[in-house]
């Protein structure tokens, strides 16, 4: 499953901030929003394959791209 990789890859581009927020240039609370948009972000890119995570979830948005779109 494809989407492990997409998230773990988004949440490692948000580990090279915990400097900033150590630093105080974020918040744990901003920290936090900003860790979750790049995991949901993250899953994004297979938006287009029937069978991907958001597909799943929001079954309408992916059929409407799974139609407009082919994966890759």
């Amino acid at each position: 499953m494809m989407a492990k990789t997409h998230v773990v890859i988004g949440l490692a581009y948000g580990a090279a901030l915990t400097p900033a927020v150590q630093r105080g240039d974020y918040s744990t609370e901003q920290f936090g929003l900003i860790m979750a948009g790049l995991a949901i972000g993250s899953l994004l890119p297979d938006i287009d394959h029937p069978q991907s995570v958001i597909s799943r979830w929001i079954p309408l948005v992916g059929a409407i791209i799974s139609r407009l779109t082919s994966h890759r």
